[in-house]
Formats: C-alpha cells, structure tokens, sequence
C-alpha cells in the first residue's frame, strides 16, 4: 500500500516527465523551422500547417530533381529499360504531388 508521501513523489515525477517531453517537443519542432500551435487550443494552427505543407513540398520537389539527375546520368541501354520506366513514373509522381501542395499553399 503507497503512503500520501509515495504518491506525492510519484506525482512530482510523472509531472516533471511531461514538462520534458512537452520541452523536447517544443525543440524538435523549433529545429525543424516550425512555428508552434497556438497557445488557444480552440484556434487553428494555419502557420504551422502552411509550414509544414511547404516543408513537405520542398523535400519532394528536391526528391524529384534528384530523381532527374539521376536519370540523365544513365546511359542510353539503362534509359530505354524497364527500370527506367519505372523510374520516371515515379518521378513524374512525385512532381505531381509536390505541385499540387505548392498549389495548396498559394491557396492560404
């Protein structure tokens, strides 16, 4: 059985655990550029998702042109195979993608 003093120890500890977590949240996310929630929780988070949305776009555009110079460093036999194909299927996929989350974030 926990006495009052062993569930007040417990208690400050598990308190303490969640002011760090929420901390190294609030770190992770400052690293990544990203701005916070708003501190009312009933309010959206419009720049933050508009941030992230951008971050997003910008990982798969540079994924597409790595993609690209990827193809073009290949030679001839490789670019009329299957797996080049293939390969630029991909890429036109995730052109794609990147551009309609630029169109989602002129949208805002």
């Amino acid at each position: 059985m926990l006495t009052d003093k062993q569930r007040a120890q417990a208690a400050r500890r598990q308190s303490k655990f969640r002011k760090r977590q929420q901390e190294a949240r609030r770190r992770e996310q400052a690293s990544k550029g990203l701005p916070s929630m708003p501190k009312i929780t009933t309010m959206p988070g419009t720049d933050r998702w508009q941030a992230t949305i951008e971050a997003a776009e910008l990982l798969l555009s540079q994924a597409a042109d790595e993609m690209n110079g990827y193809y073009a460093d290949r030679s001839e036999t490789w670019k009329e195979s299957y797996a080049a194909e293939e390969h630029r299927q991909r890429e036109k996929a995730i052109t794609k993608i990147a551009k309609a989350l630029d169109e989602m974030v002129m949208l805002w």
